[in-house]
């Protein structure tokens, strides 16, 4: 199975910290990754008019920065491509999904969840090793805690796109769903949707993945220990997190 780490050439944090993301999988989780070139921001819109795909810009706002985001769908997307092209299941990293623990393969039919859910309720359970499957009605589902975004018409989407395995068939079912209607890839990738396009989705616990919070070139907002912050970017172009819990 082929690896790819999502990177920005442009940047220099993104290439550092995909190449840490290579070193990492090697000596923890145990996979050889290569690099993939993303998508920009600036070649974001250009994508856009391209495949005339139709965003919801609302859900691409909401908490994110819309042409990075924009920018990091077309990356997912341009490696669903490449799934197809090749006809190989593959494992999707972005540049700031770090291994902790060894990468057990698994054969799942859909996507393959690997990476730790990075924001939203987190009272999973971790304690229950292998597959499991995003259905609501399955008593020992990781997901089944009562909370809305975890249990929509009986399966989820991830919570985080940072580490996961998606197969050449269900590749060409989210190239189908993005005809449709387009938002922030993690969210994209779910079983339910209006269209019916039913994407399997699993986990394989416990999670190898963990994403590096303090680091997103799309957020504007995140979720630390329970509080909202809010990305600041300056003229010199550094950044820093404020609390916004009352904005």
């Amino acid at each position: 199975m082929k690896s790819y780490v999502i990177h920005l050439p442009k940047s220099k944090l993104s290439t550092s910290s995909a190449l840490n993301v290579i070193k990492v999988a090697k000596e923890i989780g145990e996979v050889e990754v290569e690099l993939w070139e993303g998508v920009d921001k600036f070649n974001s819109e250009n994508l856009l008019e391209k495949y005339d795909y139709t965003p919801d810009i609302n859900r691409f706002i909401a908490f994110s920065h819309f042409e990075p985001a924009l920018g990091c769908f077309f990356s997912h997307h341009s490696l669903w491509e490449e799934s197809v092209r090749i006809n190989e299941r593959i494992m999707i990293l972005e540049h700031d999904a770090i291994f902790y623990k060894k990468f057990i393969d698994c054969e799942f039919e859909g996507v393959l969840n690997i990476g730790k859910p990075l924001w939203g309720n987190r009272d999973w359970k971790e304690t229950t090793d292998g597959l499991h499957e995003r259905n609501c009605n399955n008593e020992h589902n990781l997901w089944n805690t009562g909370h809305s975004d975890y249990c929509q018409c009986g399966t989820a989407f991830l919570h985080g796109a940072h580490a996961y395995i998606v197969t050449p068939k269900v590749s060409k079912m989210l190239l189908e769903k993005a005809k449709i209607e387009i938002i922030p890839a993690d969210c994209f990738i779910e079983s339910h949707n209006e269209a019916s396009i039913k994407i399997p989705v699993a986990d394989y616990l416990p999670h190898c993945v963990e994403q590096i919070q303090e680091f997103s070139l799309i957020q504007k907002a995140m979720e630390i220990q329970g509080w909202w912050l809010i990305k600041d970017t300056f003229k010199n172009g550094e950044s820093a997190w404020r609390d916004y819990e009352n904005e």
